[in-house]
């Protein structure tokens, strides 16, 4: 999880400001030989969520 500023195509899809600030988590799963499955790249705008992370062994 990162804050970066909006991209002018970010702006656009989330009806903000170019340079708005925005936070952006990443997901990457893997297989057991370490090739990558899926990668997900999900951005928000901050004032709008709250994320509560809860981990599990």
């Amino acid at each position: 999880m990162r804050s970066r500023a909006a991209t002018a195509e970010d702006a656009d899809h989330l009806h903000c400001e170019a340079g708005s600030p925005l936070l952006v988590t990443e997901r990457r799963c893997y297989l057991a030989d370490g090739q990558t499955v899926e990668l997900c790249e999900t951005r928000y705008k901050g004032e709008v969520y709250d994320f509560v992370f809860e981990l599990q062994r």
